[in-house]
């Protein structure tokens, strides 16, 4: 390989004034040895800055010169930028309102739906960036040194599993708000189809869909990037994120936001006390146990007796209560097909947990007789630097 190489080089024409530089004067990185190519001969440029990104982020130590985070640094400028075009002219006239507010208001019913809705969840993808890498650094960094963290790697999943437990508390709480007072209450599944298609919001209950929806693309951007270090369930985790932001847009799209705040609420709480127990975990915390088996029993209730009351439903309510229609001019999409797509998503978000549930069982029985707390999911965190 490394001698027919040679050769090629030494065919190609060149131009006689300009010096002919040999192979072995090359810079030493692109230099064939041992008869293969350096690894980073073929790499595309958006792999490369993967890479930086990833190698970035998976350092805790990285600060700029006046002590900021430099990754905080763009979404903090562009949202700078928006807040300061906005000021110019503070009214719903100004086309920066669509992304700082919700859009198309209904008199006092609520709120319709509509391509603005886009800038909303983009502009709000740029606040949850600059937001998370505030709460990492700013708090939680800080918290994880304060309890006697000093393995970098250990630091930085305690600042992930700090976002996560901030983001997840606030989400389930909004997502209950929305859901109180309403026919919903509680995880009343005939109230989904009772009144489709759901077309006018209340304010809060779109800004809560909108924000989830930002959320999620957000956590993809994340994954493609490989801004978090992977764990051993990658793959499992990335099917989890690409059904829930399919899960999200589509029933939104398709006016089944009802289901979807349900099915929100069953992910988001069982992982508050999933990120807690984590944080717990990691500063060996005597409340770890009690904090622990609380969150099993709310696996076991929100995702897999609550999760498959939902899946049931897709099966015996969605056709038989309320209008069945497909008629696309109208919007209105309550049919079999719709049925059908909203059972695989959630039979697949089950399937899913149902792993994860084997995986939690079992560290829970290292636990319980061994006295081994440890996520089986976690790269062996022990013996990096």
């Amino acid at each position: 390989m490394s001698r027919r190489l040679s050769m090629t080089i030494e065919q190609v024409s060149v131009d006689p004034a300009v010096p002919y530089t040999p192979i072995d004067d090359f810079p030493k990185r692109l230099q064939v040895k041992h008869g293969s190519l350096p690894k980073n001969l073929g790499i595309r440029p958006w792999q490369r800055y993967r890479s930086l990104a990833r190698r970035k982020s998976w350092s805790i130590n990285s600060r700029g010169e006046n002590g900021t985070d430099p990754d905080a640094v763009p979404p903090l400028t562009a949202l700078s930028i928006m807040f300061g075009l906005y000021l110019l002219n503070p009214t719903s006239h100004n086309p920066i309102h669509r992304a700082l507010f919700v859009s198309y208001p209904v008199s006092n019913k609520g709120y319709s739906k509509g391509l603005h809705d886009i800038t909303f969840v983009i502009f709000y993808i740029i606040v949850f960036s600059a937001f998370r890498e505030f709460v990492m650094h700013e708090i939680l960094k800080p918290l994880a040194k304060l309890n006697g963290l000093r393995n970098p790697a250990k630091v930085l999943r305690f600042m992930e599993q700090g976002y996560s437990l901030v983001y997840f508390s606030l989400s389930t709480a909004f997502g209950l708000y929305n859901m109180y007072g309403t026919d919903l209450w509680y995880f009343h599944t005939r109230a989904f189809f009772e009144e489709y298609p759901h077309k006018i919001l209340p304010g809060a209950f779109k800004v809560y869909y909108l924000l989830q929806a930002a959320y999620w693309v957000q956590q993809i951007v994340i994954l493609i990037l490989q801004i978090e270090r992977p764990r051993k369930d990658f793959k499992e985790f990335t099917l989890h994120h690409i059904v829930t932001c399919m899960l999200v847009i589509g029933s939104y799209m398709l006016h089944f936001t009802h289901m979807g705040l349900a099915v929100f609420i069953t992910m988001d709480s069982s992982d508050v006390f999933l990120s807690l127990s984590k944080l717990l975990n990691y500063v060996k915390s005597r409340f770890l146990a009690p904090v622990f088996v609380v969150f099993v029993l709310e696996w076991i209730y929100a995702r897999h007796y609550l999760s498959v009351r939902l899946l049931i439903c897709t099966v015996t309510e969605f056709l038989s209560i309320g209008p069945n229609m497909l008629d696309w001019d109208a919007g209105l999409y309550k049919s079999w097909l719709s049925q059908s797509a909203c059972f695989s998503l959630l039979l697949t978000l089950q399937l899913v947990n149902y792993y994860w549930l084997g995986l939690i069982l079992r560290i829970a029985y290292r636990y319980a007789f061994k006295n081994i707390a440890r996520d089986d999911r976690s790269e062996d965190e022990e013996k990096e630097e």
